[in-house]
């Protein structure tokens, strides 16, 4: 997962990001990847269940 959740983080706007929130690129980058990295978790265990699965693929075509 490594390889994606690089690629991910290599399209945000990590100066902005950091701008918005008052801190330095140096550490907001961190926290970015951390955030990025739960969330991307947090969607496989929902994909996981089939509960979780629907209530995404509901949920997907709200938000393209």
């Amino acid at each position: 997962m490594s390889s994606a959740l690089d690629s991910i983080l290599a399209a945000l706007p990590i100066d902005q990001i950091a701008r918005q929130v008052g801190a330095s690129p140096e550490d907001a980058q961190p926290a970015v990847a951390n955030a990025v990295e739960a969330l991307l978790s947090g969607l496989g265990a929902n994909a996981a269940d089939p509960a979780g699965a629907a209530s995404l693929a509901n949920a997907l075509p709200k938000h393209t």
